[in-house]
C-alpha cells in the first residue's frame, strides 16, 4: 500500500479528480501486487494518470507543466527539522564564499584608498616600481621639473613614500609605519583635514597621523610627542584614511621634515634628489590621454605614466596577481564553492533516500527521467535561494563588524551579492544533478 508520504506527494500532483470515463490510454499499465493480492494499478493516459485501488476507488491525476515545483517544495517542507538543517548547511557555504570574496575585496580596496585620495590627473613612477604603495622605487626629482614644461600641464607635485620606525610614546615599543611626505605649499590630497594643517606642517618636526592607525602605535591625538626614525616629532592633528594589508598606520609630514629624519648627510642629499611618485595636474579642457602619450614618449627610458584609473588598476593587479594573497583568497572562494556542493549533495541525497519509494511510484506512473531530474534540481534551487537569504544577512553583519574593528573597507556591494548568489545557484544545480542519479536508478517493482 502507498504510505502517507506518497499520498502527500500525489496530492501535489493532483490538479483535478475525476471518476467514470478517464480518457485515452497514453502509456503502459502497471499492476502492483502485494502478497499475491492486487493492491492497485497505475494506468498512464494522455490526459494524466489513473490510480485504481482494489476497492474500486479510482483517482485521475491531470498532468501539469507546473507540478514539479510543488513536488520539490513538498519534499523540502514535509519535515521542518530536516529543512532547517539543510538551510543551515547552505547558509554556511554561502557565508564561506562571502567571507573569502569580502576579505579579498577589502584587501584590494584598502590598498588603493591612498591613491584614490590623491588630487592628480597623471602619475609618474619608476619602471622598477611593482607596487606604488608597498614596493616602490625612487626616480630623479629632475623628471618632475621636466614634466612641468609640457603644454597643458597645470602643476606638478611629488610624494615621498617610505616606512620608518614609530615609537609608542607610552610603552617605547617601536613599529614600522608608513611615511608620506609632500610639499605643503600645495594641496595634493582630497582630504579636507589634511588641507587644514598645511600651514602648521611647514613648521619644524610636525606631523599628522591617521586616526584609524592601529592601537599598537599608542596615543596618536593632537599634542602627543614621540619619535620617527629616532627624530623627535609632535603630532599637530589627525586625518581619516584607513589601514591596509601593507601598513598598519600612516603619518604625513612635509618634505623638509622628512629629510630631517635622516641623520647622515649623504642620505639627506640622496633623498632630496629623488622621489617615489610624481603628480601632474592638467589644465581644464586639455586632453589628458594625449598629454599622457606625450609624457610616455619623453620618459620612456625610465618612467611609467599612468592616469589615475590606470595606476589604481595597476595596484589592484599587483595584489591580485603579484602576491600570494590574491591566490589564497581566490582558493578559499573555490573551496567554499566545493564545500557547498558537497553539503548540498549530502542534503539532497539523504532526502532522496528517505523518499525513494515516492519517487519510484511517480516513475511507475509514467513520468520521465528528465522530469525526475528536474524535480531534484528544482529542489536544490529552492534550497539555494532560501539558504542564500540568511547567508546574505549574516555576511552583511560580519562585514560591518570587521569594518568597525579592523578599519578595512569591507562593504557588501550589489555586484558581490549577485556573484555569490549565482555561485550558489550553480553549486546547488550541480549537487542536484549528481543526486538525481539515485532517483533514476529506482526500480518501482522492488518497492512492493
Amino acid at each position: 500500500m502507498l504510505d502517507n508520504n506518497t499520498f502527500g506527494l500525489l496530492n501535489w500532483l493532483e490538479w483535478g479528480v475525476k471518476f467514470g470515463s478517464l480518457g485515452t490510454r497514453f502509456g503502459p499499465c502497471l499492476d502492483i501486487t502485494v502478497g499475491g493480492i492486487k493492491t492497485f494499478y497505475v494506468d498512464t493516459l494522455k490526459e494524466g494518470v489513473v490510480i485504481k485501488f482494489s476497492n474500486g476507488t479510482r483517482f485521475f491525476l491531470m498532468r501539469s507543466n507546473f507540478d514539479s515545483v510543488p513536488i520539490a517544495w513538498a519534499n523540502l517542507t514535509h519535515n521542518r527539522k530536516s529543512l532547517l538543517n539543510a538551510l543551515a548547511g547552505i547558509t554556511f557555504a554561502v557565508l564561506l564564499m562571502f567571507m573569502q570574496i569580502g576579505f579579498l575585496n577589502a584587501l584590494l580596496d584598502s590598498t588603493i584608498q591612498l591613491l584614490q585620495k590623491i588630487d592628480a590627473d597623471l602619475f609618474l613612477v619608476s619602471k622598477m616600481t611593482r607596487s606604488v604603495i608597498d614596493n616602490q622605487e625612487p626616480f630623479s626629482k629632475i623628471r618632475i621639473s621636466q614634466a612641468n614644461r609640457f603644454p597643458g600641464v597645470s602643476r606638478v607635485d611629488y610624494l615621498h613614500i617610505d616606512n620608518k620606525v614609530w615609537k609608542n610614546p607610552e610603552t617605547g615599543y617601536e613599529k614600522m609605519m608608513r611615511i608620506v611626505a609632500f610639499d605643503p605649499k600645495n594641496s595634493v590630497f582630497l582630504i579636507p583635514e589634511i588641507d587644514s594643517h598645511l600651514e602648521n606642517l611647514k613648521k619644524n618636526d610636525t606631523v599628522i597621523i591617521d586616526r584609524l592607525s592601529k592601537k599598537l602605535f599608542g596615543p596618536i591625538f593632537k599634542g602627543v610627542k614621540t619619535e620617527i626614525g629616532g627624530k623627535a616629532v609632535h603630532v599637530i592633528g589627525n586625518f581619516t584614511l584607513g589601514t591596509d594589508f601593507a601598513a598598519r598606520g600612516t603619518v604625513m609630514l612635509s618634505d623638509a621634515n622628512y629629510l630631517n629624519i635622516f641623520q647622515d648627510r649623504e642620505k639627506v642629499n640622496a633623498e632630496r634628489a629623488r622621489v617615489e611618485i610624481g603628480l601632474i595636474k592638467i589644465l581644464p579642457g586639455e586632453d589628458i590621454l594625449q598629454i599622457a602619450r606625450s609624457l610616455r614618449q619623453e620618459f620612456s627610458d625610465d618612467l611609467l605614466v599612468f592616469t589615475k584609473e590606470q595606476i589604481i588598476q595597476k595596484e589592484r593587479n599587483y595584489w591580485l596577481e603579484g602576491t600570494p594573497v590574491g591566490f589564497v583568497f581566490g582558493l578559499g572562494t573555490v573551496m567554499g564553492f566545493v564545500v557547498g556542493i558537497i553539503i548540498c549533495y549530502q542534503i539532497l541525497f539523504t532526502d532522496i533516500m528517505n523518499r525513494i519509494e515516492q519517487f519510484a511510484t511517480i516513475k511507475a506512473m509514467g513520468y520521465s527521467n528528465s522530469y525526475l531530474t528536474g524535480t531534484v534540481i528544482r529542489q536544490s534551487l529552492i534550497l539555494a535561494t532560501l539558504g542564500f537569504i540568511p547567508g546574505l544577512i549574516f555576511s552583511n553583519l560580519i562585514y560591518q563588524t570587521v569594518s568597525d574593528w579592523l578599519h578595512l573597507p569591507m562593504i557588501m556591494s550589489p555586484a558581490q551579492a549577485v556573484v555569490v548568489f549565482a555561485l550558489t545557484l550553480v553549486m546547488s544545480s550541480i549537487s542536484g544533478w549528481i543526486a538525481s542519479r539515485k532517483v533514476l536508478s529506482a526500480d518501482p517493482a522492488e518497492l512492493f
